[in-house]
C-alpha cells in the first residue's frame, strides 16, 4: 500500500514539474515580445558637441540608444544589398562599432548618414535577459524617424536559463 502510495507521489511530483517547465517556456516567449530599448533619430547639423559613449560614422542624423533595463554589448556592422540573392549581407564580420555594456538609462550616439532606402549599416545588441536583436538602419519616410527593417530577436540558451532561474 504504501509503495503505491510513493510511486503515485513521485509521478505527481514529475508531472507537475513538467508542467512547471513548459509554464516558463511560455512565459519566456511572451517575455521575449517586449521592448526596453528606444532609438531616436536627430539631425545635428554643425553638432560639436562632445558626448560621452559617441561614435562617428560620417554624416548629419544622430541616432540616440538608450534602454531602461541596460544592454550588455551593441555592435554595428557595414552591410550591402546583394541583388542575385535580393538581401542584405554583411560586407564584413568585423564590427564597425563594438561597445561592451550600456548601464540602465545611460546613452549612446552613433553620428552616421541614414539612407531612405537600401541600408548601410546592422545594429546588433545583447539585451539584459541576454536575448540577441538585430536590425538594419533605414529612414522612415512617413514620420521621419528611424525604421528597423529586418527586425530579428533570438533567444538563445542563456536567455532560457536566466528566465529559468528568475
Amino acid at each position: 500500500m504504501f509503495q503505491v502510495i510513493s510511486n503515485l507521489s513521485s509521478l505527481v511530483t514529475l508531472f507537475l514539474f513538467l508542467l512547471y517547465i513548459i509554464g516558463r517556456i511560455w512565459t519566456i516567449n511572451k517575455n521575449k515580445k517586449l521592448s526596453f530599448e528606444d532609438f531616436k533619430l536627430d539631425y545635428s547639423v554643425n553638432d560639436n558637441l562632445d558626448r560621452r559613449n559617441q561614435y562617428e560614422l560620417s554624416g548629419d542624423e544622430l541616432i540616440t540608444i538608450k534602454s531602461s533595463q541596460g544592454l550588455n554589448w551593441i555592435e554595428v556592422y557595414e552591410v550591402y544589398f546583394d541583388n542575385k540573392k535580393n538581401e542584405v549581407g554583411l560586407k564584413s564580420k568585423k564590427p564597425v562599432i563594438s561597445h561592451k555594456l550600456l548601464n540602465i538609462n545611460e546613452e549612446m550616439y552613433i553620428k552616421t548618414y541614414v539612407p531612405c532606402g537600401i541600408p548601410c549599416y546592422r545594429i546588433i545588441y545583447q539585451r539584459f535577459d541576454y536575448i540577441v536583436e538585430s536590425f538594419d538602419i533605414g529612414m522612415d519616410g512617413k514620420y521621419g524617424g528611424l525604421y528597423k527593417n529586418n527586425f530579428s530577436r533570438k533567444l538563445t540558451l542563456k536567455s532560457y536559463l536566466y528566465y529559468l532561474c528568475k
